[in-house]
């Protein structure tokens, strides 16, 4: 039996990516979305520690959800805080679409 069909969607902000997932999840298709992963991996250990232990608690407050316009704010700011985050976050979501 040939292995599923993988089809990945890449786009610019508002390229309509979202939708499209929809449209393919309403058909039947089996979805998984990058920045669904990211937002979680972002909420979760050991990656809200680990950034506040670099940017300070601001970024992760105990009992709040994880604070991105104030991360972005750091690694768009910094191109070495942006590779820092890369090294950190692009493993974790590798391993969790391998897993899915």
């Amino acid at each position: 039996m040939a292995p599923p069909l993988t089809i990945g969607l890449t786009g610019g902000i508002a390229a309509g990516k979202s939708e499209a997932l929809a449209a393919f999840g309403r058909l039947g298709a089996a979805t998984l979305s990058s920045d669904a992963v990211v937002h979680e991996l972002l909420e979760g250990e050991p990656l809200r520690s680990e950034m506040a232990a670099r940017w300070g608690d601001e970024v992760a407050p105990e009992g709040a959800p994880t604070d991105r316009g104030r991360i972005g704010g750091i690694v768009f700011a910094d191109p070495a805080e942006l590779s820092w985050l890369e090294s950190r976050i692009h493993p974790l979501v590798g391993a969790e679409t391998a897993a899915w």
